[in-house]
């Protein structure tokens, strides 16, 4: 009896995840995870930090405006955020080509990685990001790709991909 309860519990559990009632355990929203960690890295020039299990749900939007806003520190225009060319379900989603958002269009909850790193934008264009290889590990253009120069280039920003779950 204990047994049935159980595995009917699971049941409910995984049933509720697929219709979206109940959150994914292991997931994180992407502008709330995303914001945290650029603001733990924004003052820890060239250190890349890989965060796992975030989830975007139908309809999720990462922004670079929110980012900043929740991050202490940094304007808009010192946040970008690029999708890697190896995102899982590279065709759900959307980049706007400026840095500023991107969309998810999928049918279903996705799972991805963050990359995020911040530097000077001097540095991290010319050197950080082609230190790391992002290009060849990660599908993130090493000269920044979509992203904009800040008027000031010696000031601090932030970088955060969307990268392949693996």
């Amino acid at each position: 009896m204990l047994i049935a309860a159980v595995v009917a519990g699971a049941i409910l559990v995984i049933l509720f995840q697929v219709l979206a009632i109940i959150p994914d355990p292991g997931g994180q929203a992407p502008n709330e995870v995303a914001a945290s960690n650029v603001k733990s890295q924004q003052n820890k020039a060239a250190d890349l930090k890989i965060v796992r299990d975030v989830t975007f749900k139908p309809g999720d939007v990462l922004n670079h405006k929110t980012i900043s806003s929740d991050s202490d520190g940094l304007s808009s225009s010192q946040v970008c955020v690029l999708l890697s060319d190896n995102a899982p379900n590279y065709d759900a989603f959307e980049a706007d080509g400026a840095g500023k958002v991107i969309t998810y269009n999928g049918s279903y909850s996705q799972k991805v990685r963050l990359l995020i790193v911040c530097d000077r934008y001097d540095d991290l264009t010319n050197e950080t990001l082609s230190t790391y290889s992002t290009d060849d590990k990660y599908g993130v253009d090493e000269s920044g790709g979509d992203c904009e120069a800040p008027s000031n280039d010696s000031s601090n920003y932030c970088i955060v991909a969307v990268i392949s779950d693996q």
